[in-house]
């Protein structure tokens, strides 16, 4: 066969692609012109449909890795990140070196309130007895005396009844200075008067016996304020208390007793006993 006229060889047409896919076929030729370039090319006698030299084989093994490309530019920051938490606390420091000089005292603050009141305390002992006792006598229809036991203090008191009643003027007895050696266990008290000598005696809790004098001061003669000497002079009885002999410290024994009655019925006197 010789060569047809404006059919190109595979070298003069260039590099083509002859496996190039299904899409890349050429259309079907309509003219004896691109039928002849059909064939040249290999498209078979049926438009394609012949034997199809473009057929894939089966994929290859993968190739060895190629070497590591070059670093990248580093690239931009990115945004900060949340706060973490927060560390241990850290060891002790070392305690660091003397301050200045004390400063002056601040002022006193102002009292604080009042605590609860304590549970309350145990009873306490019992104290000494305390006896309030009176005693009055009228000698003299111009006069009253009167003897007072109060709340342990002993008292003697005089007023006149002539014209007028005039109040009791009242003494005393246990201050120490006046009337040295009045006992402080007093329990009760008596009144008595002779020639205007008063006599004040007292019993003790312990049955001890007391007596002190006072002298009556006054005119009498329609004199309404008497009054009542118990301080007397450093020469006297008057002032000073004196321990008389208590009950039962005298009894007579009943030898004497007999004695004593012996002598009544000889002689006629009368012998009162003591019990």
């Amino acid at each position: 066969m010789g060569i047809r006229e404006g059919r190109t060889s595979p070298e003069v047409a260039g590099d083509k692609d002859e496996c190039k896919d299904d899409h890349h076929k050429p259309k079907k030729p309509d003219s004896l012109k691109s039928y002849m370039q059909w064939l040249d090319y290999g498209y078979g006698e049926d438009y394609g449909y012949g034997d199809d030299k473009c057929k894939k084989g089966a994929t290859g093994p993968t190739g060895p890795t190629g070497p590591p490309g070059q670093d990248g530019e580093d690239g931009e920051d990115g945004a900060t990140g949340p706060t973490g938490p927060p560390g241990a606390t850290g060891a002790t420091g070392a305690t660091g070196p003397g301050g200045g000089e004390r400063g002056p005292t601040g002022p006193t603050g102002p009292p604080g309130a009042d605590g609860d009141d304590g549970a309350t305390g145990a009873t306490g002992a019992t104290g000494p007895a305390v006896c309030n006792d009176i005693d009055a006598i009228r000698r003299q229809a111009s006069r009253e005396q009167e003897a007072a036991l109060v709340n342990g203090i002993t008292y003697v008191g005089i007023r006149g009844l002539q014209s007028e009643i005039t109040p009791f003027v009242w003494t005393d007895l246990t201050d120490p200075e006046t009337h040295p050696g009045c006992p402080d266990n007093a329990c009760s008290v008596s009144i008595a008067e002779h020639n205007n000598l008063v006599s004040v005696e007292v019993p003790t809790t312990d049955g001890d016996v007391f007596e002190t004098r006072c002298e009556v001061d006054g005119s009498g003669g329609g004199d309404p304020n008497f009054v009542l000497d118990c301080v007397g002079t450093p020469t006297d009885d008057i002032g000073p208390w004196f321990q008389l002999t208590s009950p039962g410290d005298s009894l007579l024994s009943k030898s004497r007793l007999k004695s004593l009655h012996a002598m009544t019925h000889e002689h006629g006197v009368q012998v009162n006993k003591q019990s």
